[in-house]
């Protein structure tokens, strides 16, 4: 349930909205308003200008409509134990966020009160009933700081951690989505922060996934931290035998079974360049995703591929469901599929406006196709590897009434080695939001470089970014990327700008890679 690194950071930077309109636009509608919950049904948040309610689906989409007061907004909701699911509410009119549950049953709880609303928009519930919501970090908002609330929901104990620090002294902060294992260790991707938590916008950090570990359920002295990094880039998300997923760059996907050990695999798609995200938990402990294929580092919503993988590997793809999303596309998004346990399947819309949200759903899944898995190794850089070509098979000699005479003996041809690449190229094609710029970038060997985006200067004080300097240019991202030899796909976000473009017209941006002394540069249009 999950989405791209690119595509939360677009979320983080529309989160403002939220503070001035209490509109079905301004409220987050993937992937955390939508889930199967423990009655096996899909319940989604529901929400206009005037009112706000948790639907609760059938898979023969008959719908339940439990009404909320006028004054709340749901952010995200989230199965838990003893037939409960809980959900983030914002109190339009004291600016606080509260803690909620709602029975199978329809029936509500009372709110616990959290703190003031730093427009969190994940939670993720561990099997004892304890609720774990970030603390959303954005540089923009006074207060949001990338720590964590967590409630014993049996106890209402509300306890505040705060964001801790990794061996060099950076701050290692929540960053989105969350997600609780069997062993109630709570794994999240964070920010690292280089400097004090920011307080004004623009401070420097660089992503790193981490691991939360929750010790014996202790409340106020049992907890620690331990700061581990993962290959994943995107979506944590526990499956049904407690098992955390999570997506890692280009096509891979990992299951971490135990975060305190490098005991963990991955897997990609080696015939396409894929991208998988928005993954949701399916029945036996695998995982249902979305991915695209991508033929020249450009892609189409309506060239989402349905797909699964087991616990042990074994990927299928689902022709039909992936049909119907693209017969049904959706202006600047696509639809989702949520699966239950039974293998019940919703395909979701994902506005939170609508009165059922559902565009096909059904009791069982159709037919899926068999999808061979290659297993990857970790690494930031994404594990996508284009297979060698099998020569085709030499067929049988026919047999003949008499011997023919032997052929003459010729050595085989020798393999023809792939050239490396000659030079380092980046492209950028097309008009691309500033929540998802997705970058070819052409490598003649594997290492480290360091990947910029600047603005004109005139346009950074258009944008009303903060210092923006008055000749020359604005650096609106700098960050470290693993290159392989070869093309790759890179995903990166561009919050601040996403930010001040809610109004504004597309702008002009330069994207440069420097890897030793060699640099590549490319221009792109970037909208909102």
């Amino acid at each position: 349930m999950g989405l791209s690194l690119a595509v939360r950071l677009l979320a983080l930077s529309l989160l403002f909205v939220l503070a001035s309109a209490a509109t079905a636009a301004a409220l987050p509608s993937w992937p955390t308003t939508r889930t199967v919950g423990p009655d096996g049904n899909l319940w989604a948040l529901h929400a206009t200008e005037t009112e706000a309610s948790i639907l609760r689906i059938t898979p023969d989409q008959e719908i339940t409509t439990f009404g909320l007061p006028a004054n709340r907004r749901p952010r995200a909701i989230a199965a838990g134990p003893e037939g409960k699911l809980w959900f983030a509410v914002a109190d339009t009119a004291t600016k606080r966020l509260m803690l909620q549950s709602i029975t199978t049953g329809g029936a509500l709880s009372e709110p616990i009160d959290l703190g003031p609303d730093r427009y969190s928009v994940h939670l993720a519930v561990s099997k004892d009933a304890v609720v774990w919501v970030p603390n959303e970090l954005d540089p923009c908002i006074a207060g949001a700081d990338g720590g964590l609330w967590r409630v014993d929901t049996r106890t209402r104990h509300l306890q505040t951690v705060a964001p801790s620090r990794d061996a060099d002294g950076h701050y290692m902060a929540t960053l989105g989505a969350i997600a609780v294992d069997a062993a109630d260790r709570l794994l999240f991707y964070a920010l690292r922060i280089y400097g004090d938590i920011p307080s004004t916008c623009g401070q420097g950090g660089g992503p790193a996934a981490v691991a939360f570990f929750n010790r014996n359920g202790a409340v106020d002295s049992g907890w620690r931290v331990a700061h581990r990094e993962f290959p994943c880039f995107n979506d944590p998300v526990t499956a049904s035998d407690g098992v955390v997923w999570c997506t890692g760059t280009n096509s891979s996907i990992y299951r971490v079974p135990d975060p305190t050990t490098d005991d963990y695999k991955g897997w990609d798609f080696p015939d396409s360049w894929s991208s998988p995200q928005d993954i949701v938990p399916g029945p036996g402990g695998g995982v249902w995703f979305m991915h695209g294929v991508f033929a020249d580092g450009t892609a189409s919503s309506t060239s989402s591929t349905v797909a699964s993988i087991s616990p042990t590997g074994e990927g299928r793809e689902y022709p039909a469901l992936s049909a119907t999303i693209a017969a049904n596309p959706i202006p600047g998004d696509y639809a989702r599929v949520l699966v239950s346990q039974t293998g019940a399947y919703w395909i979701v819309h994902p506005a939170l406006s609508r009165a059922n949200p559902v565009i096909d759903s059904g009791p069982s899944t159709p037919p899926g196709v068999p999808v061979t898995m290659r297993q990857t190794g970790w690494g930031f850089g994404g594990g996508f590897v284009r297979p060698t070509p099998r020569p085709s098979p030499t067929p049988e000699p026919t047999p003949e009434a008499s011997p023919a005479p032997a052929p003459a003996v010729q050595s085989a041809p020798a393999p023809v080695a792939t050239p490396a690449p000659a030079a380092l190229t980046i492209k950028a094609s097309g008009v691309q939001r500033a929540g998802g710029l997705r970058l070819t970038v052409t490598a003649p060997a594997a290492g480290k470089a360091m990947l910029e985006v600047t603005l004109p200067a005139a346009t950074a004080r258009r944008l009303k970014l903060k210092r923006a300097p008055v000749k020359g240019t604005m650096k609106v991202l700098g960050r470290s990327v693993n290159l392989r030899a070869g093309t790759q796909t890179l995903k990166v976000a561009l919050p601040t700008v996403a930010k001040a473009l809610r109004s504004g017209k597309p702008v002009k941006a330069t994207v440069r890679v420097k890897a030793g002394k060699t640099v590549a540069t490319t221009t792109v249009t970037v909208r909102r």
